[in-house]
């Protein structure tokens, strides 16, 4: 959904995991693929306050798991842990600007 710029389907699609079942460490991949997909995709609507969660959860993530995660998704999203760590403080600073519901 990403590679056709398709954020209405790739949000649709996000809630269908329950994301209670996927914080196993044995898949903790998976876990920072999908929540770097949702701040992508929280990034796109200017909700910087749930891309900084999405941030929060990939930097902790990385920081307790004991599986070898590749420096760059592929779709161009690095999970380098500084720059993980650069973004969520960014967005953190951001996020008062976020839109209100």
């Amino acid at each position: 959904m990403l590679k056709k710029k398709d954020y209405v389907r790739l949000f649709i699609i996000s809630k269908k995991i329950n994301e209670q079942n996927i914080n196993d460490d044995e898949i903790a991949d998976i876990k920072i693929t999908y929540y770097s997909y949702l701040a992508i995709y929280y990034n796109h609507i200017a909700e910087f306050k749930e891309t900084t969660r999405c941030y929060k959860i990939i930097y902790n993530t990385l920081k307790t798991t004991k599986k070898i995660i590749p420096d760059e998704l592929d779709f161009g999203f690095s999970s380098n842990l500084t720059h993980v760590l650069s973004n969520y403080i960014g967005f953190l600073a951001l996020q008062t600007w976020s839109p209100q519901n």
